[in-house]
């Protein structure tokens, strides 16, 4: 049989090269593009395409932010004798530090949209900050205070301060802030990063 008849070309096989892109499209597809650059890091670009990232952060910071404003309305500590509670044995944590945390709330919400929507670095910075104050109140101010009985000691013997459902709402709060605000400015480098990179 010849080398050069049909019969032989059929039976020689896939000429080499053929099978891989045959095999694997997208792996030529990639080589053809070139090499990503240099420094660039591998998931940037994936973590700012998928758009439930960016809602779970923006979901978290609104929570976050509800959760320290409703707070103030909640008692964060109480005061018993025995059982019973004394008039003036339970404190609200808006009263008791000024309402800080929902004037943090509040400012956290604009923040929040312009930090995952908008991309502003600035306000993902401040959300930061933000975080961190209400750690600050919670940790700082509010914490010390659910065991203290105040004057309310001198008048019963028995009284004993312990934190109540306000104190725990605002911790959980403060602790979802933080990491949502850091997350959001990753977010924002991240699509900094995504955008400069060169196209090919």
């Amino acid at each position: 049989m010849s080398r050069g008849s049909p019969f032989a070309r059929r039976n020689r096989g896939p000429v080499p090269g053929h099978a891989s892109r045959a095999i694997c499209p997208q792996a030529a597809a990639d080589y053809s593009r070139g090499p990503a650059p240099f420094g660039a890091p591998a998931g940037s670009v994936a973590a700012v395409s998928r758009p439930w990232v960016s809602s779970v952060v923006l979901a978290s910071l609104v929570l976050a932010a509800a959760g320290l404003i409703a707070a103030e309305f909640l008692t964060f500590a109480e005061v018993r004798v025995i059982t019973a509670v004394p008039p003036g044995g339970t404190r609200t944590g808006g009263a008791h530090h000024g309402y800080a945390l929902a004037v943090i709330g509040v400012a956290m919400l604009p923040l929040a949209v312009g930090a995952v929507r908008g991309r502003s670095r600035p306000a993902a910075i401040g959300l930061v900050v933000l975080a961190c104050a209400a750690l600050v109140v919670v940790l700082g101010v509010d914490w010390p205070a659910t065991d203290d009985s105040g004057a309310l000691a001198d008048v019963y013997e028995l009284a004993r301060a312990h934190a109540r459902e306000g104190f725990y709402v605002e911790l959980v709060a403060a602790c979802v802030a933080l990491p949502a605000s850091v997350a959001a400015l990753v977010l924002v480098g991240q699509s900094t990063r995504s955008t400069s990179l060169p196209r090919t």
